[in-house]
Protein backbone atom coordinates (compact mmCIF):
# COMPACT_ATOMS: atom_id res chain seq x y z
CA UNK A 1 0.00 0.00 0.00
CA UNK A 2 1.05 3.51 -0.95
CA UNK A 3 1.69 5.67 2.26
CA UNK A 4 0.35 8.43 0.41
CA UNK A 5 -2.97 6.68 0.05
CA UNK A 6 -5.41 6.37 3.16
CA UNK A 7 -7.82 3.48 2.90
CA UNK A 8 -10.79 2.77 5.17
CA UNK A 9 -12.83 -0.57 5.02
CA UNK A 10 -15.92 -1.32 5.90
CA UNK A 11 -16.75 -4.90 6.72
CA UNK A 12 -20.18 -5.98 5.96
CA UNK A 13 -22.67 -8.20 7.06
CA UNK A 14 -26.31 -9.37 8.33
CA UNK A 15 -27.46 -8.70 11.79
CA UNK A 16 -27.70 -12.55 13.64
CA UNK A 17 -30.05 -12.90 16.71
CA UNK A 18 -28.51 -14.66 19.27
CA UNK A 19 -30.18 -18.59 19.02
CA UNK A 20 -33.24 -18.92 20.79
CA UNK A 21 -32.53 -22.70 23.03
CA UNK A 22 -36.11 -24.65 23.33
CA UNK A 23 -36.13 -27.33 25.69
CA UNK A 24 -38.74 -29.66 24.28
CA UNK A 25 -41.38 -31.16 27.29
CA UNK A 26 -43.20 -34.30 26.24
CA UNK A 27 -46.13 -34.04 27.43
CA UNK A 28 -47.73 -38.07 28.34
CA UNK A 29 -51.13 -39.24 29.32
CA UNK A 30 -51.60 -42.76 31.18
CA UNK A 31 -53.96 -44.87 29.45
CA UNK A 32 -57.74 -44.16 30.38
CA UNK A 33 -60.93 -45.98 29.71
CA UNK A 34 -62.16 -44.53 26.22
CA UNK A 35 -65.01 -42.33 26.13
CA UNK A 36 -65.50 -42.48 22.50
CA UNK A 37 -65.18 -44.83 19.68
CA UNK A 38 -65.16 -45.72 15.91
CA UNK A 39 -68.08 -46.70 14.13
CA UNK A 40 -67.66 -49.92 12.58
CA UNK A 41 -65.54 -49.61 9.61
CA UNK A 42 -64.34 -46.45 10.66
CA UNK A 43 -60.71 -45.31 11.68
CA UNK A 44 -58.32 -42.52 11.93
CA UNK A 45 -58.44 -40.23 8.40
CA UNK A 46 -55.73 -37.51 7.72
CA UNK A 47 -56.29 -33.65 6.05
CA UNK A 48 -53.30 -33.80 3.58
CA UNK A 49 -51.42 -30.72 2.74
CA UNK A 50 -48.76 -29.76 0.04
CA UNK A 51 -46.70 -27.00 0.89
CA UNK A 52 -44.29 -25.09 -1.07
CA UNK A 53 -40.55 -26.14 -1.88
CA UNK A 54 -39.23 -23.41 -0.03
CA UNK A 55 -40.98 -20.11 1.90
CA UNK A 56 -38.98 -17.34 2.12
CA UNK A 57 -38.98 -14.57 4.52
CA UNK A 58 -36.88 -11.58 6.23
CA UNK A 59 -34.35 -12.59 8.13
CA UNK A 60 -35.28 -10.54 11.01
CA UNK A 61 -39.04 -11.04 11.42
CA UNK A 62 -40.54 -10.76 14.47
CA UNK A 63 -42.08 -13.93 16.47
CA UNK A 64 -45.96 -14.12 15.97
CA UNK A 65 -44.91 -13.91 11.98
CA UNK A 66 -47.08 -15.93 9.52
CA UNK A 67 -44.78 -18.09 7.20
CA UNK A 68 -47.65 -19.41 5.10
CA UNK A 69 -51.57 -20.57 5.20
CA UNK A 70 -52.14 -23.18 2.83
CA UNK A 71 -56.01 -22.85 1.03
CA UNK A 72 -58.62 -24.51 2.94
CA UNK A 73 -59.16 -28.42 2.14
CA UNK A 74 -62.86 -29.52 2.39
CA UNK A 75 -63.10 -33.14 3.97
CA UNK A 76 -65.35 -35.61 2.03
CA UNK A 77 -66.25 -39.01 2.16
CA UNK A 78 -64.08 -39.47 5.19
CA UNK A 79 -64.48 -42.44 7.15
CA UNK A 80 -63.54 -41.45 10.53
CA UNK A 81 -66.57 -41.23 12.12
CA UNK A 82 -67.09 -42.08 15.99
CA UNK A 83 -69.54 -41.37 18.78
CA UNK A 84 -69.05 -40.42 22.62
CA UNK A 85 -70.88 -42.44 24.97
CA UNK A 86 -70.28 -39.44 28.20
CA UNK A 87 -68.65 -35.81 27.55
CA UNK A 88 -64.88 -36.45 26.90
CA UNK A 89 -62.00 -34.40 26.30
CA UNK A 90 -60.63 -33.20 23.13
CA UNK A 91 -57.76 -31.23 21.39
CA UNK A 92 -54.68 -31.43 19.31
CA UNK A 93 -51.20 -33.66 20.02
CA UNK A 94 -48.71 -32.68 18.57
CA UNK A 95 -46.52 -35.29 16.97
CA UNK A 96 -43.24 -32.75 16.33
CA UNK A 97 -42.51 -31.36 19.79
CA UNK A 98 -44.52 -30.26 23.19
CA UNK A 99 -48.04 -30.17 23.58
CA UNK A 100 -49.48 -27.47 25.81
CA UNK A 101 -52.74 -27.62 26.87
CA UNK A 102 -55.38 -24.99 25.27
CA UNK A 103 -52.82 -23.45 23.19
CA UNK A 104 -52.91 -23.18 19.85
CA UNK A 105 -49.75 -23.24 18.41
CA UNK A 106 -47.49 -26.48 18.32
CA UNK A 107 -43.71 -26.36 17.71
CA UNK A 108 -42.10 -28.52 15.08
CA UNK A 109 -38.89 -29.74 16.95
CA UNK A 110 -36.13 -26.56 17.51
CA UNK A 111 -36.87 -25.05 13.68
CA UNK A 112 -37.84 -21.99 15.59
CA UNK A 113 -41.52 -22.93 13.37
CA UNK A 114 -45.11 -23.44 14.93
CA UNK A 115 -47.93 -24.88 12.76
CA UNK A 116 -51.64 -24.04 13.86
CA UNK A 117 -54.48 -26.30 13.07
CA UNK A 118 -57.21 -23.99 11.22
CA UNK A 119 -61.00 -25.10 10.93
CA UNK A 120 -61.43 -22.74 8.31
CA UNK A 121 -65.48 -23.51 8.26
CA UNK A 122 -65.95 -22.72 11.79
CA UNK A 123 -62.89 -20.03 11.74
CA UNK A 124 -61.45 -20.92 14.87
CA UNK A 125 -57.85 -22.64 15.96
CA UNK A 126 -58.01 -25.78 17.36
CA UNK A 127 -55.98 -25.72 20.52
CA UNK A 128 -53.98 -28.54 22.38
CA UNK A 129 -54.74 -31.15 24.03
CA UNK A 130 -56.51 -31.74 26.79
CA UNK A 131 -58.99 -28.49 25.98
CA UNK A 132 -60.88 -26.48 28.03
CA UNK A 133 -63.62 -27.16 25.91
CA UNK A 134 -65.12 -30.61 26.00
CA UNK A 135 -66.86 -33.14 23.19
CA UNK A 136 -70.73 -33.95 23.90
CA UNK A 137 -72.32 -36.91 24.15
CA UNK A 138 -73.26 -38.30 20.51
CA UNK A 139 -72.21 -38.89 17.21
CA UNK A 140 -69.37 -36.93 15.41
CA UNK A 141 -67.80 -37.03 11.79
CA UNK A 142 -65.42 -34.61 9.58
CA UNK A 143 -67.78 -34.64 6.42
CA UNK A 144 -67.69 -31.48 4.45
CA UNK A 145 -65.58 -29.77 7.46
CA UNK A 146 -62.53 -27.46 5.69
CA UNK A 147 -59.00 -27.09 7.48
CA UNK A 148 -56.20 -25.58 6.74
CA UNK A 149 -52.25 -25.25 8.32
CA UNK A 150 -50.40 -22.22 9.09
CA UNK A 151 -46.84 -21.90 9.63
CA UNK A 152 -45.97 -19.49 12.22
CA UNK A 153 -42.34 -18.38 13.43
CA UNK A 154 -41.83 -18.60 17.22
CA UNK A 155 -37.96 -18.26 17.54
CA UNK A 156 -34.64 -18.25 15.79
CA UNK A 157 -34.96 -19.80 11.76
CA UNK A 158 -31.65 -21.16 10.16
CA UNK A 159 -32.98 -22.75 6.90
CA UNK A 160 -35.31 -25.13 8.85
CA UNK A 161 -36.81 -27.73 6.95
CA UNK A 162 -40.02 -29.78 7.46
CA UNK A 163 -39.87 -32.96 6.65
CA UNK A 164 -43.56 -34.63 5.05
CA UNK A 165 -44.82 -36.66 7.26
CA UNK A 166 -47.84 -36.21 10.47
CA UNK A 167 -48.08 -33.18 12.24
CA UNK A 168 -50.33 -34.08 14.69
CA UNK A 169 -53.74 -35.73 15.29
CA UNK A 170 -57.12 -34.41 17.15
CA UNK A 171 -57.72 -36.07 19.77
CA UNK A 172 -61.35 -36.90 21.41
CA UNK A 173 -61.85 -39.24 24.12
CA UNK A 174 -59.35 -42.04 23.88
CA UNK A 175 -59.73 -42.02 19.64
CA UNK A 176 -57.39 -40.39 17.67
CA UNK A 177 -60.28 -39.63 14.10
CA UNK A 178 -58.21 -37.01 12.45
CA UNK A 179 -54.28 -36.40 12.01
CA UNK A 180 -52.72 -33.49 10.12
CA UNK A 181 -50.55 -34.70 7.52
CA UNK A 182 -47.97 -32.97 5.44
CA UNK A 183 -47.10 -35.15 1.97
CA UNK A 184 -44.79 -34.22 -1.04
CA UNK A 185 -41.35 -32.84 -0.27
CA UNK A 186 -42.31 -31.33 2.63
CA UNK A 187 -40.77 -27.61 2.83
CA UNK A 188 -38.18 -25.52 3.83
CA UNK A 189 -37.69 -21.90 5.29
CA UNK A 190 -35.64 -19.69 4.09
CA UNK A 191 -34.18 -16.62 5.98
CA UNK A 192 -33.43 -13.95 3.08
CA UNK A 193 -31.37 -10.93 3.17
CA UNK A 194 -29.95 -8.51 0.76
CA UNK A 195 -26.41 -8.74 -0.87
CA UNK A 196 -23.69 -6.68 0.70
CA UNK A 197 -20.67 -6.76 -0.16
CA UNK A 198 -17.80 -5.44 1.25
CA UNK A 199 -16.58 -2.36 1.02
CA UNK A 200 -13.39 -0.19 0.51
CA UNK A 201 -13.28 3.26 0.38
CA UNK A 202 -10.16 5.14 -0.87
CA UNK A 203 -9.78 8.42 1.22
CA UNK A 204 -7.40 9.82 -1.09
CA UNK A 205 -3.83 11.69 0.16
CA UNK A 206 -4.10 14.83 2.32
CA UNK A 207 -1.45 17.40 3.46
CA UNK A 208 -0.85 17.15 7.34
CA UNK A 209 -0.70 20.72 6.97
CA UNK A 210 -4.19 21.02 6.25
CA UNK A 211 -4.98 19.60 10.07
CA UNK A 212 -4.20 23.34 11.75
CA UNK A 213 -6.15 22.95 14.79
CA UNK A 214 -8.35 20.55 16.52
CA UNK A 215 -11.81 20.00 15.26
CA UNK A 216 -9.95 20.69 11.55
CA UNK A 217 -11.37 17.88 9.01
CA UNK A 218 -10.14 17.45 5.09
CA UNK A 219 -12.99 17.11 2.33
CA UNK A 220 -15.44 14.56 2.42
CA UNK A 221 -15.46 11.29 0.10
CA UNK A 222 -18.67 9.99 -0.90
CA UNK A 223 -19.19 6.24 -0.89
CA UNK A 224 -22.06 3.97 -1.46
CA UNK A 225 -23.11 0.34 0.44
CA UNK A 226 -24.79 -1.30 -2.01
CA UNK A 227 -27.72 -3.66 -0.99
CA UNK A 228 -28.19 -5.95 -4.25
CA UNK A 229 -30.93 -8.57 -4.96
CA UNK A 230 -33.07 -8.39 -2.04
CA UNK A 231 -36.20 -10.54 -1.50
CA UNK A 232 -39.68 -9.25 -1.89
CA UNK A 233 -41.96 -8.84 0.96
CA UNK A 234 -40.21 -7.10 3.56
CA UNK A 235 -41.74 -4.62 5.09
CA UNK A 236 -38.85 -2.39 6.09
CA UNK A 237 -35.18 -1.95 5.89
CA UNK A 238 -32.98 -0.73 8.89
CA UNK A 239 -29.50 -0.01 8.89
CA UNK A 240 -26.94 0.68 11.50
CA UNK A 241 -23.00 1.55 11.95
CA UNK A 242 -20.81 -0.29 14.53
CA UNK A 243 -17.47 0.12 15.75
CA UNK A 244 -14.86 -2.80 15.54
CA UNK A 245 -12.25 -3.85 18.83
CA UNK A 246 -9.67 -2.65 15.71
CA UNK A 247 -11.19 0.77 15.30
CA UNK A 248 -12.57 1.94 18.44
CA UNK A 249 -14.94 4.40 19.10
CA UNK A 250 -14.06 7.94 19.99
CA UNK A 251 -17.15 10.02 20.09
CA UNK A 252 -20.49 7.87 19.52
CA UNK A 253 -23.17 10.74 18.58
CA UNK A 254 -20.25 12.26 16.33
CA UNK A 255 -19.22 9.34 14.37
CA UNK A 256 -15.84 9.24 15.38
CA UNK A 257 -14.04 6.33 15.26
CA UNK A 258 -9.71 6.11 15.89
CA UNK A 259 -7.70 4.94 13.29
CA UNK A 260 -6.24 1.19 13.61
CA UNK A 261 -3.08 -0.03 15.13
CA UNK A 262 -1.48 -0.77 11.45
CA UNK A 263 -2.25 3.25 10.91
CA UNK A 264 0.88 5.40 10.85
CA UNK A 265 -0.88 8.45 11.33
CA UNK A 266 -1.34 10.02 14.60
CA UNK A 267 -3.63 13.12 15.60
CA UNK A 268 -6.02 12.30 13.71
CA UNK A 269 -9.49 9.96 13.58
CA UNK A 270 -11.88 9.05 11.07
CA UNK A 271 -15.55 10.97 10.99
CA UNK A 272 -18.59 9.14 8.98
CA UNK A 273 -21.24 11.21 7.73
CA UNK A 274 -24.83 10.31 6.75
CA UNK A 275 -27.61 12.21 5.08
CA UNK A 276 -26.68 15.95 4.76
CA UNK A 277 -23.23 15.37 5.87
CA UNK A 278 -24.02 14.95 9.08
CA UNK A 279 -21.91 12.84 11.58
CA UNK A 280 -23.65 9.59 12.23
CA UNK A 281 -24.78 7.86 15.86
CA UNK A 282 -23.45 4.38 16.14
CA UNK A 283 -25.69 2.05 17.09
CA UNK A 284 -28.65 4.16 16.07
CA UNK A 285 -31.25 2.29 13.42
CA UNK A 286 -31.69 4.01 10.41
CA UNK A 287 -34.22 3.60 7.90
CA UNK A 288 -33.26 2.68 4.91
CA UNK A 289 -35.83 5.35 3.25
CA UNK A 290 -34.70 4.16 -0.80
CA UNK A 291 -35.45 0.31 -0.49
CA UNK A 292 -38.69 -0.65 -2.11
CA UNK A 293 -40.77 -3.59 -0.72
CA UNK A 294 -40.66 -5.28 -4.38
CA UNK A 295 -37.08 -6.15 -3.45
CA UNK A 296 -34.09 -5.32 -6.12
CA UNK A 297 -31.09 -3.37 -5.40
CA UNK A 298 -30.54 -0.22 -3.57
CA UNK A 299 -27.49 2.25 -2.25
CA UNK A 300 -27.24 3.74 1.17
CA UNK A 301 -24.87 6.93 0.83
CA UNK A 302 -22.50 8.09 3.37
CA UNK A 303 -19.43 9.77 3.57
CA UNK A 304 -16.19 9.90 5.59
CA UNK A 305 -13.37 12.18 6.39
CA UNK A 306 -10.54 12.32 8.61
CA UNK A 307 -10.85 15.36 11.37
CA UNK A 308 -7.65 16.16 13.40
CA UNK A 309 -8.47 15.50 17.53
CA UNK A 310 -5.06 16.54 18.81
CA UNK A 311 -5.09 20.06 21.14
CA UNK A 312 -3.76 22.93 19.03
CA UNK A 313 -0.35 23.83 19.48
CA UNK A 314 1.47 26.63 18.33
CA UNK A 315 2.77 24.83 15.26
CA UNK A 316 -0.20 24.18 13.03
CA UNK A 317 -0.37 21.09 11.00
CA UNK A 318 3.30 20.37 12.90
CA UNK A 319 1.88 20.66 16.21
CA UNK A 320 3.93 17.49 18.28
CA UNK A 321 2.17 14.37 18.27
CA UNK A 322 0.74 15.31 14.78
CA UNK A 323 2.47 12.62 12.18
CA UNK A 324 2.08 12.11 8.76
CA UNK A 325 1.46 8.59 7.37
CA UNK A 326 -0.94 5.97 6.25
CA UNK A 327 -4.89 6.18 8.19
CA UNK A 328 -7.14 3.32 8.49
CA UNK A 329 -9.74 2.09 9.84
CA UNK A 330 -12.55 -0.63 9.81
CA UNK A 331 -16.57 -0.43 10.90
CA UNK A 332 -19.06 -2.92 10.79
CA UNK A 333 -22.28 -1.83 9.23
CA UNK A 334 -25.26 -3.80 10.09
CA UNK A 335 -28.27 -4.24 8.48
CA UNK A 336 -31.82 -5.48 9.87
CA UNK A 337 -35.06 -6.49 7.34
CA UNK A 338 -38.72 -6.92 9.27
Amino acid sequence: MQQTIFTMSFLMMDILKPATLTALLILSWNATAATCSFYPGHQQSSVKFTLPLTISLPRDAPNGTVLYESPPSTLQNVASSFKCTSESSKGVINSVGSTVPDAVTFPIGDTGIAWQWLRTDIDKLLKGFPGSIKQKVGGFGYNGTSHAIRLVKIGNISNSRIAPGILGRDAIGGTEPLAMEIIGAGTSVIPQSCETPDVQVDMGPHDISSFPTMGAYSKSVQFNIKANNCPTGMNKVTYSLKTTPGSPVRDVFNGTISLNQSSKAKGLALQILGENEEPVVFDQDYTAGNYSASGGSFTIPLAGRYIRILQTGSKGGFDPGMVPGTANAELWFIMSYL
